[in-house]
């Protein structure tokens, strides 16, 4: 608790420009994480084995619990719960990456998009791991830990995908059909410009990371890597598609019926 303390007081001394890229940033992590862990908990039961069943209730888990932590923060920040930011925003108030939030799909299609998210993420919670805001760095090792576990059952299935048949021309068909959505995935919206400051690093040197980690992989499985979007801010910036509203519409169900609830 006094840690907590203490660092919302370091937080609250920032100069204005530096908190509300804090506050950015974290909406852009937890909305991220929330988007990512509520489709993968979509495939409880339809998944090809109940191992897989069980792998995708896993990181659902992960990804949920992961969001928690950043809402928390962000309702300190913001002197509210974070049920408001979960069952309270509307679709234009969310910050995730237009590609985090689209239906399922097939099988191909979520592995591949939780393969791209997890490679992103891994290499985001790295730098998150070294900046100066210290409840943030010591969460983000703590996530890096579990995101390891997601990344190697991801590129298990990508080269286990690729490997033929059907399935590698599922998976082709998905490289093709998923990378125009990722222009928004590797970016922070308006924090993009303060990054050096809060992250020590630019998000070109983050992106770039992240497409050559991609690029390689691919090539390694003999798949040709889509040419890439060129950035933008889209779901960062609250432009979202009709798949939010599908999302947003049954995640809050039982809040809508039951205001009292809290997660």
């Amino acid at each position: 608790m006094k840690d907590s303390t203490t660092a919302e007081i370091a937080l609250e001394r920032l100069p204005k420009e530096q908190r509300e890229a804090w506050q950015t940033v974290l909406l852009i992590l937890a909305d991220d994480e929330l988007a990512a862990g509520h489709r993968a908990s979509e495939w409880l039961g339809l998944a090809p084995s109940v191992e897989e069943d069980i792998a995708f209730a896993s990181i659902a888990q992960d990804e949920l619990g992961h969001a928690r932590f950043y809402y928390q923060w962000l309702a300190r920040l913001e002197n509210t719960d974070v049920d408001a930011f979960v069952f309270r925003r509307p679709s234009a108030d969310w910050r995730n990456a237009v590609f985090l939030e689209r239906v399922r799909g097939d099988f191909a299609e979520a592995m591949l998009r939780v393969w791209l998210y997890d490679e992103w993420d891994a290499i985001r919670l790295k730098a998150l791991a070294s900046c100066s805001f210290a409840p943030l760095a010591v969460g983000a090792k703590k996530m890096l830990c579990e995101e390891e576990y997601h990344l190697e059952h991801a590129r298990a299935w990508m080269k286990r995908l690729a490997s033929g048949g059907e399935a590698r021309v599922r998976l082709t068909t998905a490289l093709a059909h998923s990378f125009p959505a990722l222009a928004d995935l590797a970016d922070f919206g308006s924090a993009n410009f303060v990054l050096p400051e809060l992250l020590g690093v630019d998000i070109h040197s983050l992106r770039d990371e992240w497409k050559k980690e991609v690029a390689e992989r691919l090539e390694a499985l003999r798949l040709v890597c889509p040419a890439w979007p060129e950035p933008q801010s889209g779901g960062r910036m609250g432009r979202h598609t009709e798949d939010m509203q599908e999302l947003l519409s049954t995640m809050t169900e039982v809040s809508r019926w039951l205001p009292e609830v809290s997660w």
